[in-house]
C-alpha cells in the first residue's frame, strides 16, 4: 500500500514542475520535498530539510545559515553549470576538505550531476556524496 500511494504521488508530481511536491520517504515516515528552481535562488531552512532539489539552468542556489541536520540533495536537469554557494559564514567540506566560508560547490555542468550536501555543525556543511566531480568554486 506505501509503494503504492508513493506511486501515486510521483505519478502526480511528474506534471508539476513549478510547484513544490511531498513524496512520502520509504516506510512512510516523514516527507521529502521536491523543490524545482530555474534561476538563482536563496533557500530556506525549510526547502533544505530532507529535500531534493532539481536546478535548470546555469544557476546559483544559496544555502540558508546552517542548522544541524539539514540534509538536502542538488541534481542538475541540463547540462549546463549549477553552482551551491554556501552562506556567507558557513564552509562547506567537499571532498574531505574544508573550503573557506561563503565559498561554492561547482558542478562539471552535465546532466545528472549531483550533490548532497549536510549540516554538520555550527561551522557549516559536509558533503556526503556526489554524481560527477564538483569542484570549490571559490
Amino acid at each position: 500500500m506505501k509503494r503504492l500511494i508513493f506511486l501515486v504521488l510521483l505519478l502526480f508530481a511528474i506534471p508539476v514542475m513549478a510547484q513544490d511536491v511531498i513524496i512520502l520517504r520509504e516506510g512512510g515516515k516523514g516527507y521529502t520535498s521536491v523543490v524545482n528552481i530555474s534561476s538563482n535562488t536563496t533557500l530556506t531552512t525549510t526547502q533544505c530539510n530532507g529535500t531534493i532539489i532539481y536546478m535548470t539552468g546555469n544557476i546559483t542556489a544559496t544555502m540558508p545559515a546552517v542548522t544541524i541536520g539539514l540534509d538536502t540533495t542538488f541534481y542538475s536537469t541540463d547540462a549546463t553549470v549549477k553552482y551551491v554557494d554556501m552562506n556567507a559564514s558557513d564552509r562547506l567540506r567537499l571532498n574531505g576538505t574544508a573550503m573557506d566560508d561563503g565559498d561554492k560547490a561547482t558542478s562539471p555542468g552535465n546532466a545528472g550531476n549531483a550533490i548532497r550536501i549536510h549540516g554538520d555543525s555550527a561551522a557549516g556543511y559536509t558533503e556526503i556524496g556526489m554524481i560527477g566531480g564538483w569542484v570549490d568554486g571559490g
